[in-house]
């Protein structure tokens, strides 16, 4: 959604409803419905099948009133009035991109140096690492001395 519409208000004014009615229905149920026949549970032998019963009608009630409250928090205006918010920039030099926080390919150069000059974080990545473990595990490279000394950390190497 680019700009505000009418179905955005009406879409969040049934939802707002819903969310309503199931904190006043489950509220109903237990007052009225479950908790006065509480002896006839207990009578029965099936006090943990009442106990269950309450706590999941609670525990929907109260979570249907937080979402409830959620959504009324921004006030009336915000249910019917769109407004779309600027995306969260954490570097505003660099930006964000999902693809190279998770070592995925992204719209930015290979490179160690952005197109701005400055340096970027290295280009080893865990996808890399990953490809690189696998092709040497299937070419048996991983068992040898040679690739055990390049595996450890530069500290081990000194020693």
């Amino acid at each position: 959604l680019e700009e505000n519409w009418i179905g955005f208000g009406i879409v969040n004014l049934v939802v707002v409803a819903s969310w309503g009615g199931r904190v006043i229905m489950f509220t109903y149920l237990l007052v009225v419905e479950i908790f006065p026949r509480m002896n006839e549970y207990v009578e029965q032998g099936q006090v943990f099948t009442y106990g269950m019963m309450v706590f999941g009608h609670a525990g929907i009630g109260l979570l249907s009133l937080h979402w409830c409250l959620v959504m009324c928090r921004g006030g009336l205006k915000s249910l019917f009035v769109f407004k779309k918010k600027a995306p969260k920039v954490l570097n505003p030099e660099q930006g964000f991109s999902f693809a190279d926080e998770v070592g995925g390919k992204s719209d930015a150069d290979d490179g160690d140096t952005a197109s701005n000059g400055k340096k970027r974080r290295s280009s080893i990545t865990p996808l890399k690492v990953i490809e690189e473990e696998a092709e040497a595990y299937k070419d048996g490279t991983i068992f040898s001395e040679g690739q055990a000394l390049k595996r450890q950390s530069p500290s081990k190497k000194k020693q």
